[in-house]
């Protein structure tokens, strides 16, 4: 299979995605977005 899907097909059964159980994925919000977001407001 082509290396993008590998990661998603080894992470089919894992039901959390490697994310955690109780925050699952959440939380750009409390840094002010993800990544170079919000860089103008507090940079």
């Amino acid at each position: 299979s082509p290396h993008k899907l590998r990661k998603t097909r080894k992470k089919r059964a894992s039901r959390t995605h490697g994310y955690g159980r109780v925050g699952q994925h959440r939380g750009g919000g409390k840094r002010g977005g993800r990544g170079k977001a919000g860089l103008h407001k507090h940079g």
